[in-house]
């Protein structure tokens, strides 16, 4: 029996679903039954149940097992022999956010698609806490975390410690503290705002169940503060070219990706680190811990770090402030 075969087997097995494991696999639901029912036929064994729902047997719950074992087992295998000869091809699942991946993947690709002809890469796109779930569960090779400690199961590569920052119009800053914006504007500059200092400029802000907004929420409540919010949006592009409009929280990934787009222009907002760790990441590149990973596994931590140094550094110059530690 082929690997492929088990491979189609634990996509339905996870899924407990013959049309969603197809689309999954981009075959057919009768080429995918066809292959269920030749590994029923060849063991003699029924894997399934599929009245009154899909769902393993005994036996398939046996087959399970042993055909993630016989998976993994190829894998590790096939990245041996990718380590042997260049000529080998491999393939390697990585996680990330999904605004991450839009960011940075680019110029990571670059680096890592040279060096790496022969290797075929997924993304994986989730939040930390389901990325740590797949990597725990062998379905992807490494990934990009936030705030992970290290543990049992996961060896931890710290990148940097990314303050959120806030963009600020010196227009809006005038407007509304017309007396003192001068001084204002040189108390930020020299060592960054609370968001007390602006609590009643209108804000700018991602909508709630996000882990920003909800460090936002949590900081306002603390202090008794109710802000004018004249805008929630996920796009944090927009939130920083409305800068004149009112105050906008934002990840520096986001002045990156401006940064990359086109030139910074004069009318560019002013961009401060908001000075509270409560708006602060640690940002990580996580692995199995004990695991052996391939070289071409290895080349991709070293091409996230290149990257993700490089942003550092540009992020940094753009202001007279440590965005990123």
């Amino acid at each position: 029996m082929s690997t492929v075969a088990f491979r189609y087997f634990i996509a339905v097995a996870d899924e407990l679903n013959m049309t969603k494991a197809a689309a999954k696999l981009f075959i057919s639901q009768q080429s995918l039954s066809a292959y269920i029912q030749r590994m029923e036929k060849q063991y003699g064994v029924t894997l399934f149940e599929r009245k009154p729902s899909l769902q393993l047997t005994e036996a398939g719950r046996a087959m399970y097992f042993y055909a993630k074992e016989i998976v993994l087992s190829e894998d590790k295998l096939t990245s041996l022999f990718a380590d042997i000869t260049k000529n080998c091809r491999a393939h390697l699942t990585i996680g990330m956010s999904r605004q991450r991946s839009q960011i940075f993947f680019k110029n990571i690709w670059e680096k890592y698609h040279d060096q790496n002809p022969n290797i075929s890469v997924t993304i994986v796109e989730r939040n930390t806490d389901q990325l740590l779930s797949l990597l725990r569960s062998n379905k992807i090779d490494l990934c990009m975390g936030i705030d992970v400690a290290p543990s049992k199961d996961f060896e931890v590569i710290s990148l940097f410690t990314e303050r959120l920052c806030c963009s600020l119009s010196t227009d809006l800053l005038k407007r509304y503290h017309p007396a003192t914006w001068y001084n204002d504007l040189a108390k930020f500059k020299k060592r960054g705002l609370y968001l007390t200092d602006i609590c009643d400029l209108p804000f700018l802000l991602v909508p709630t169940h996000n882990k920003i907004r909800n460090s936002i929420d949590r900081f306002f409540s603390s202090h008794r503060i109710y802000p004018e919010i004249i805008l929630e949006t996920n796009n944090q592009e927009l939130i920083l070219s409305l800068a004149d409009n009112g105050v906008g929280i934002i990840s520096p990934m986001y002045l990156y990706e401006l940064w990359q787009a086109r030139p910074i222009s004069l009318s560019f907002p002013n961009i401060f680190p908001i000075q509270t760790d409560t708006f602060s990441n640690t940002v990580n590149i996580v692995i199995r811990k004990g695991e052996h990973l391939p070289s071409y596994g290895m080349n991709m931590i070293i091409s996230i770090q290149k990257e993700l140094g490089h942003y550092k550094n540009v992020i940094n110059k753009m202001n007279s402030f440590h965005l990123v530690e």
